[in-house]
């Protein structure tokens, strides 16, 4: 899947590349309106992410442009604003056809999920960090902490790896969770990151040689602070 995004920041190409690049999406970049304008037959792109903060004259005459090619499902245009964006500008974006409006401070994880929204309304798009397991170490400074769910018990231990599904977990006293059965939900959880600390719902999959737990439900916030570091690492360990 392609995208196209319109910007004169390296800083925003660079975040966009990080996040979306996971999830199997090729981000092409155009630091002129003008010149994405007259090859967007040619690059063909199923989305389009527009600056407005940088082009604030542009992006209506480009939106215009595209809508004349290309219907809302099969191209999706999200206008990347800032934080004070004019109301009837926004009123011009939805009549003219734009799927979405995102502030472009795409390094908050609530602006980072709500551009993944616009986008999966229309295309189906595959995170594959999700899936990636992750060894932690010292300088991920990462600790998971829990209650046990029948007796209370504060439960400690190693993060032996993780991904944005699960953990595998090696507690210091085994015998404290060897009555954990499989599809135990543990909802008293901590999982600190270096300065952050998530708190996600639990599922044991597995209480044997080690613990493994599934993520149940978490806050979006959260998740997107855990796909963000993750996605950080195994970039930088490749």
């Amino acid at each position: 899947m392609k995208a196209l995004l319109v910007t004169e920041r390296q800083a925003l190409r660079e975040t966009v590349d990080h996040h979306l690049a996971p999830q199997g999406i090729v981000v092409i970049h155009y630091d002129n309106p003008l010149k994405a304008m007259d090859n967007i037959v040619e690059i063909d792109p199923e989305i389009v992410l527009f600056s407005a903060r940088d082009f604030p004259r542009h992006w209506k005459p480009f939106l215009i442009f595209l809508r004349n090619h290309r219907e809302r499902r099969s191209a999706v245009f999200v206008l990347l604003t800032p934080t004070q964006f004019d109301s009837d500008e926004a009123a011009k974006a939805q009549h003219l056809g734009v799927n979405g409006i995102v502030r472009d401070s795409l390094h908050e994880p609530s602006q980072r999920d709500k551009l993944k929204a616009i986008v999966r309304r229309y295309k189906k798009i595959e995170d594959h960090r999700t899936n990636q397991r992750y060894t932690p170490d010292e300088s991920d400074r990462m600790i998971f902490v829990f209650s046990h769910p029948l007796h209370c018990a504060l439960i400690t231990g190693t993060v032996l790896d993780i991904s944005g599904d699960g953990l595998r977990f090696d507690p210091f006293r085994p015998k404290l969770v060897a009555d954990l059965e499989p599809g135990t939900i543990i909802d008293q959880a901590g999982l600190r990151i270096g300065d952050e600390t998530l708190h996600p719902i639990c599922r044991v999959v597995s209480a044997e040689k080690d613990l493994r737990l599934t993520f149940q439900s978490m806050d979006p916030e959260d998740r997107g602070l855990l796909l963000s570091h993750l996605a950080g690492r195994v970039l930088a360990i490749r």
